[in-house]
């Protein structure tokens, strides 16, 4: 009797191991996910950029926001320049997350 409790403890435990390492991916990836989100847009960028305070956007939203404010979205701060810097290992990090 007292192997069968041992061995159906010693199960329910590998089943809470696996079910906690499930919970654990799940978070992860939706963390990653809202990374992945421009600030602007709320939406995961497809073409992310560096704006001239070190943020990320969507090049798109940041562009248009660029056109009518020479101030930052996320700080308000006055930018030294408008130029954008693509965010390249940002955009191979998204490709292989939405490839996964």
């Amino acid at each position: 009797m007292g192997d069968l409790d041992l061995d159906a403890l010693a199960a329910l435990a590998d089943q809470l191991d696996l079910s906690t390492t499930r919970v654990r991916a799940a978070i992860a990836a939706r963390r990653a996910e809202e990374e992945f989100c421009c600030p602007i847009t709320c939406v995961r960028m497809i073409d992310p950029v560096v704006c001239a305070e070190g943020h990320t956007y969507e090049r798109e939203a940041i562009a248009r926001w660029l056109e009518d404010n020479d101030t930052s979205p996320k700080t308000r701060e006055v930018l030294q320049h408008k130029n954008l810097t693509p965010n390249i290992a940002l955009r191979q990090a998204i490709d292989h997350f939405t490839s996964s």
